[in-house]
């Protein structure tokens, strides 16, 4: 399986490759949680207890435009619908790997950045988002 990103989207792949499109429905999300039971599988093999990070990162709805003004992104439902996706995917990989995860969760007042270097998107974040994020990752691997 490969994420169907923008950046995928926009790559040279899609033409290379010979891929169908899953729509993101129940049966997605039945794939999805099967290839994730045998990745937690592998995990509580070779890990050891408090030693997943999961990064509970979200979709922004707002973001900063080179003179650094705030403006909204016009597809509000797709973020709404994507971060809904998320919750449910770190949801379902903390409930089957009790004892294991640390999670990181920043606040949420941080929104995306247009001049971010992979360009405007909503999970591509503001500066101080990442420096916060290895703060506290930091934190946990002390």
């Amino acid at each position: 399986f490969i994420t169907n990103s923008q950046e995928y989207k926009t790559s040279n792949l899609p033409s290379i490759l010979n891929t169908t499109t899953l729509v993101k429905n129940l049966e997605y999300f039945d794939i999805w949680e099967t290839a994730a039971l045998k990745f937690i599988h592998e995990i509580k093999k070779y890990r050891k207890p408090k030693s997943v990070i999961l990064h509970r990162a979200y979709w922004k709805r707002s973001y900063f435009d080179s003179n650094r003004e705030v403006h909204p992104f016009s597809d509000q439902e797709n973020i709404e619908i994507n971060n809904k996706r998320l919750e449910r995917m770190y949801t379902f990989i903390e409930r089957n790997l009790p004892g294991f995860i640390i999670p990181i969760k920043l606040k949420d007042d941080y929104i995306a950045d247009s001049t971010h270097k992979w360009g405007l998107s909503p999970f591509h974040y503001e500066k101080h988002y990442y420096e916060d994020f290895a703060k506290e990752f930091k934190k946990i691997t002390r």
